[in-house]
């Protein structure tokens, strides 16, 4: 006889009462309930993840500091660069390196480790541009995002934003793997992470706009005496604009004045660091960004020299500034070479 009342619930009939239920479910009028309920359990544990996810990112974004939350404050409206963002803290390391910043040797890399990365604050800037107005979808971003910041092994890193033989924002453009004017995916990936893809004026009014208010908020560091948090603005200013191409002759001139303008900015944020050699490479670009019309690439001293003679420079006063700032880093770096102390 079946236990019941309070009887069924005793620990001698507890295999009874699970053998009972194991039935109830195996029944084949009851199958669509089973299965429902198990949807819901599901959804459940995926949201709590996704919640507790939400919540490691919240807790590091408010570790940054305020000026760097400022910055993904725009990326972090749209849930794809957010989910983003959470893998890209969250990829463990299976080499057995630790992270700078992880309490243990497979942790993952700080986000800050990402936000001061200014390549990688531009490509979530534009995506965040692109999604705001519908040029991609969610899903598509995600997976070029994705695989533009994987490294050669495949595994996420901030590094892997940053082109080979670049400093992460002082070095020109380098091969990202994608090729622009590309059909389908890889065009669509220029819209977002330009590889010096020629944008239309709209677009690029709103890059070189974007680099403006990098290079002002630099200036206004730089006359604060504050040359690390400069260089910091100038380096994002430098990276914006030496992505892009405009898409006339007139455009283009003026994307490289402002990369020239953007490196001699720079080149003075170095020298107040005693970075002489770094402001003499940043001089130098900026001579053959308005010698070349934008090319904007580091060039070797004979291919400038034949640049000089076969062009007018895009800005002369601005090229005398520059040349004045690059012989005083010459003379400084004989004054303090390294290692005199």
């Amino acid at each position: 006889m079946e236990p019941s009342g309070s009887a069924m619930f005793a620990p001698e009939n507890r295999a009874h009462m699970e053998s009972s239920f194991r039935a109830f479910l195996a029944r084949p009028e009851n199958r669509p309930l089973v299965e429902e309920q198990q949807r819901l359990e599901v959804a459940g544990a995926l949201a709590l993840q996704e919640q507790e996810r939400e919540a490691r990112l919240r807790e590091q974004v408010l570790a940054l500091p305020p000026e760097d939350q400022r910055r993904l404050k725009p990326v972090l409206q749209h849930s794809v660069l957010r989910r983003l963002l959470q893998s890209l803290t969250n990829s463990g390391r299976d080499d057995g390196t630790a992270a700078p910043g992880s309490s243990n040797s497979g942790g993952p890399p700080p986000l800050a480790e990402w936000v001061e990365n200014p390549r990688v604050m531009v490509m979530l800037s534009q995506a965040a541009r692109a999604l705001r107005k519908g040029e991609l979808s969610e899903q598509e971003l995600e997976q070029l995002l994705l695989g533009q910041l994987r490294g050669r092994d495949g595994k996420l890193r901030p590094e892997a934003a940053t082109p080979a033989g670049s400093d992460g924002g002082s070095e020109a453009a380098g091969d990202w793997g994608v090729a622009s004017g590309g059909a389908g995916g890889e065009g669509q990936l220029d819209a977002v992470l330009p590889n010096r893809v020629v944008l239309p004026s709209h677009l690029l009014v709103e890059a070189l706009n974007e680099h403006l208010a990098e290079r002002r908020a630099g200036g206004a560091a730089y006359r604060a005496g504050d040359a690390p948090r400069a260089l910091e603005h100038y380096r994002c200013a430098v990276a914006v604009v030496e992505f892009v191409r405009g898409a006339s002759r007139e455009e283009q001139a003026e994307v490289a004045r402002c990369l020239a303008r953007a490196l001699w900015c720079e080149a003075a944020a170095r020298m107040a660091l005693e970075e002489w050699g770094a402001a003499i490479a940043a001089c130098s670009r900026a001579l053959a960004a308005l010698r070349s019309g934008g090319g904007g690439g580091a060039v070797d001293a004979g291919h400038q020299l034949q640049q000089r003679a076969a062009a007018e420079s895009l800005d002369a006063e601005l090229e005398a500034r520059v040349l004045l700032r690059r012989a005083k880093a010459h003379l400084a770096r004989h004054e303090h070479p390294v290692g005199a102390c």
